[in-house]
């Protein structure tokens, strides 16, 4: 795995908000900045996982 500063992290302009499994298995498009000098585009898929389903927690899976 990767590990990055929130600051680093650079996603879409639209609310991601949830639990909502409406936007499950949904591809995002997102950028990493390594070292404030390269700019690194990555795709992920959003998946909620829980044990108990009345407190669905919201991942982010990087392809």
């Amino acid at each position: 795995g990767v590990e990055a500063p929130e600051d680093a992290i650079y996603l879409p302009p639209d609310a991601i908000s949830g639990p909502n499994l409406a936007i499950e298995a949904k591809l995002i498009r997102f950028y990493v900045v390594l070292s404030d000098q390269y700019v690194v585009p990555m795709i992920g898929r959003i998946t909620h996982v829980s044990a108990d389903s009345s407190s669905e927690v919201r991942f982010l899976i990087i392809l």
